[in-house]
């Protein structure tokens, strides 16, 4: 199907079968707000978000579950934060596969690949009083609140969540103090007071990277951004890992 199909069949949620191969890139976000299923089984077949959108927002009580279907390219980076006195910090980042606000999602024989996630960039602080961090990146492939993430006969790969740069004085001269990287939670998938059930899937070459700071002159007290788990970050959540994989992923904080 081409977009436009696709955009009109998920419109009615119910099953929707991807009966053909090759690869939809799409141009805005598919937002999930009734029951669906989409199978593309049998077929090779990529949903792409052209390393410019976000694929899935999944509602809250929503079901929404993924049969057989690559999602690769998911990109989420805010915009710089505005300018002003004191500096606001920059905006966080979530999921660009797939962003889950308290539905239920089943991802079976699925892979996720290649998405990004890029903290906000905090804005300029005129009078020099203020210096704000960079907003967090969370969960790229994946990130959920509340609800459910169920992933069965999965590969999770080389997704990249990386923190924002912090905020800057108004002329170069006076860089002495700037805003702190922001830190990354979660290389593949971020999981907030949300159930995540893994089986059988593999989550490798995956990596939460902290933001880097600004560029100051000698004094400067700024630092980078922490970084928390490469492959996966969880808070206030049940986690079952049942005959999976965990392999070269990667959480490194700024200097």
């Amino acid at each position: 199907p081409v977009l436009s199909e696709l955009e009109a069949a998920l419109v009615g949620g119910g099953t929707v079968q991807l009966a053909c191969s090759g690869t939809i890139t799409l141009t805005n976000t598919l937002v999930i707000i009734q029951d669906t299923v989409l199978d593309g089984t049998g077929y090779d077949i990529t949903l792409s978000g052209g390393s410019a959108v976000r694929l899935f927002q999944v509602s809250t009580n929503v079901s929404f579950s993924l049969k057989g279907v690559r999602l690769a390219d998911g990109r989420v980076i805010p915009p710089k934060s505005p300018d002003g006195s004191p500096a606001p910090r920059g905006q966080d980042a979530f999921g660009a596969g797939i962003l889950n606000l308290g539905g239920i999602v089943t991802l079976n024989e699925c892979t996720l690949t290649n998405h990004y996630v890029q903290g906000g960039e905090a804005g300029k602080d005129p009078s020099g009083t203020n210096n704000a961090p960079g907003g967090s990146a969370r969960g790229a492939a994946l990130g959920s609140f509340s609800g459910r993430i169920s992933l069965t006969n999965c590969l999770i790969a080389g997704n990249v969540a990386k923190g924002g740069r912090g905020s800057e004085r108004a002329t170069d001269f006076s860089l002495i103090i700037s805003g702190d990287g922001g830190s990354a939670f979660g290389g593949a998938i971020f999981s907030s007071n949300a159930q995540l059930i893994v089986d059988g899937s593999t989550l490798s070459n995956n990596c939460a990277s902290g933001g880097s700071p600004r560029p100051t002159q000698v004094g400067s007290l700024s630092r980078g951004g922490d970084a928390f788990g490469g492959a996966v970050y969880v808070q206030g959540a049940n986690v079952l890992f049942v005959r999976s994989l965990l392999a070269s992923n990667n959480a490194a904080g700024s200097e």
